[in-house]
């Protein structure tokens, strides 16, 4: 009956839902199309380049910003669907986990959740290897897309802090948005700092190749 009255409508664009449909309607779906492409690391003693496979605009933007935001998260189970294949490619390379990329515990209080750790428990369920919260953010960061690119860097120097538990781990780093990639260069730094063995690096959605805006570190 709740349905009937109130039926879900597209995260995208507003219209109505149609049974079996869920999140998208299948004209914004059409448009989430994975694909692979990547970023140079703005630190390449701590990685390399960092992939992604959602272009950061239209309705990925629009899903990312309900997850964020407005605290729908079984929209992570969708990003990752999409994000899985790219993940899979990586972990054949030799990686053994993933980690995601921590919030400040003030922040996460505040959110009620971290939505890295969501999409990397989902796509980590669909590839079979575990999830390792092995990095801590040790301490409050500005948020990234408030500030100008020159400054991404900074703002989070000394953030992370890795644990223990990955000494010897053979990592994949992953957020929910790269731009610049200084937040996920200086979590890998702290993992090898940490002991970590081989570090990549993800994110499911980054930049428009373009225009080149977008949001996150």
């Amino acid at each position: 009956m709740i349905a009937f009255l109130l039926p879900d409508s597209c995260i995208a664009c507003g219209r109505a839902l149609r049974e079996g449909e869920s999140h998208l309607c299948p004209r914004c779906r059409a448009e989430v199309a994975p694909t692979n492409l990547s970023v140079a690391s703005p630190d390449q003693n701590a990685l390399g380049t960092i992939d992604y496979c959602l272009v950061f605009e239209g309705p990925t933007r629009a899903l990312l910003h309900r997850l964020k935001y407005s605290g729908r998260t079984s929209v992570a189970g969708f990003l990752a669907g999409t994000a899985t294949p790219l993940a899979a490619s990586l972990v054949r390379e030799g990686l053994d986990c993933i980690v995601p990329v921590p919030l400040h515990p003030a922040r996460r209080r505040e959110r009620g959740f971290n939505q890295s750790a969501l999409l990397a428990a989902a796509i980590a369920d669909r590839i079979g290897v575990p999830v390792v919260e092995g990095l801590r953010r040790v301490r409050p960061t500005r948020s990234q897309a408030n500030l100008r690119e020159s400054k991404r860097t900074e703002n989070v120097r000394d953030a992370f802090r890795a644990l223990p538990l990955l000494a010897g781990r053979r990592i994949l780093i992953l957020d929910d948005v790269v731009t610049t990639g200084a937040t996920l260069a200086e979590a890998a730094r702290a993992a090898r700092q940490g002991g970590g063995g081989a570090v990549r690096a993800m994110a499911v959605a980054g930049r428009p190749r373009a225009c080149g805006s977008g949001e996150s570190g």
